[in-house]
Formats: C-alpha cells, sequence, structure tokens
C-alpha cells in the first residue's frame, strides 16, 4: 500500500503522457513537500521496486 507521503508523487506520474519521466531530487521534494530520505540520494536501489514493496515503490508503480 501506498504511503501517504507519495501520494502526491504517483499523482503526478499518473498525469504523464510520456513513458518516461525525468525529475530532479529537488523537483521530487517540491511535489513531496517534504525531503526525501538521506538514502534515495546515496543508493541507487532505493529507487528499484524491491519485494517486499516499500510505500516508495508504490508510488511509481501504482502510476504505470
Amino acid at each position: 500500500m501506498i504511503g501517504e507521503k507519495y501520494l502526491p508523487l504517483r499523482n503526478l506520474l499518473q498525469r504523464q503522457a510520456a513513458g518516461l519521466v525525468t525529475l530532479t531530487f529537488e523537483e521530487i521534494e517540491g511535489i513531496l513537500g517534504s525531503p526525501l530520505p538521506i538514502s534515495a540520494r546515496k543508493h541507487q536501489a532505493w529507487w528499484s521496486a524491491n519485494v517486499p514493496r516499500r510505500s516508495q515503490d508504490h508510488a511509481w508503480i501504482e502510476a504505470g
């Protein structure tokens, strides 16, 4: 289940017509209204859809 913090990111991604969306960390933080965890900037794996799913994974999975 998607964490409430990541709903704005999911909503933005759902509205995109392009199959690829590129955002900076700062743009994502602006969408979320809060900073990303330090691990999001340090570890590429934070952005992968791991199993078990984490709340941020659901944001882009649910957006398609």
